[in-house]
Formats: structure tokens, C-alpha cells, sequence
């Protein structure tokens, strides 16, 4: 430990704690998805006909795939045009976007390590 310096002239008092620090390194938030997906085969059940599924760690955007299915096909698309033929909103109509905001996750450094 290094000593400290002072700028001003008086009584000082250095505490030197007796333990180490108490800080482990634990995950303090776990995100979940909820949504629709292309499939979902678990351990060889298709949950989509039988009932609900129970959480799943997911680990990698292969991983997910592999388990929930890939991209969905947009079913239709919706755009609106001012009169100078400019978008003033567009809309993509389609049932199974859980996968991109699993996509983004990943693809923006997320992932179940650790991290303080």
C-alpha cells in the first residue's frame, strides 16, 4: 500500500482493513425473452404442441437458433407516405421477431459472463 500524501498539516487516520474485500464477482442481472418463435424443440419435445415450456439458458445466437428456429420471413409490410412522397412511418407485419431481439442482444456484447 502506498502512502498517501497529504497537503494540509494535522491529525490523520489511515484505516487498514484486517479482511479482504467481500466483493464476489456474481451475475446481478439474468435477461429473459418471451415471445413467439419458429419452433421449439427441447430435448427432442416440440413445445409447441405440448404445452408450455420451462426457462432455457441460452448461450449463443447458434444456440438459439438450433433450439427456437431462425429470422422470420416478413409476412407483409406496411408503409406510409406523406404527400411529398417521403416515409412518415413503415411497419413490418410478422409473428416471430423474438429472434431479432435476441440477435441484438448477443450482437451488442450480451452474453451470461461476468462483468463488475
Amino acid at each position: 500500500m502506498m502512502a498517501a500524501v497529504y497537503k494540509k498539516p494535522g491529525v490523520y487516520i489511515e484505516e487498514i482493513p484486517q479482511y479482504p474485500l467481500s466483493v464476489v464477482q456474481v451475475e446481478t442481472a439474468i435477461p429473459a425473452f418471451v415471445g413467439y418463435t419458429e419452433k421449439a424443440v427441447v430435448d427432442g419435445v416440440d413445445h409447441h404442441t405440448e404445452g408450455t415450456i420451462e426457462p432455457v439458458r441460452v448461450g449463443s445466437l447458434s444456440e438459439y437458433a438450433h433450439l427456437f428456429g431462425g429470422a422470420p420471413q416478413p409476412t407483409r409490410v406496411e408503409i406510409e407516405l406523406d404527400t411529398d412522397n417521403k416515409v412518415v412511418q413503415a411497419k413490418v407485419v410478422g409473428v416471430n421477431l423474438l429472434y431479432d431481439s435476441v440477435r441484438l442482444f448477443f450482437a451488442n456484447g450480451g452474453g451470461d459472463h461476468l462483468s463488475l
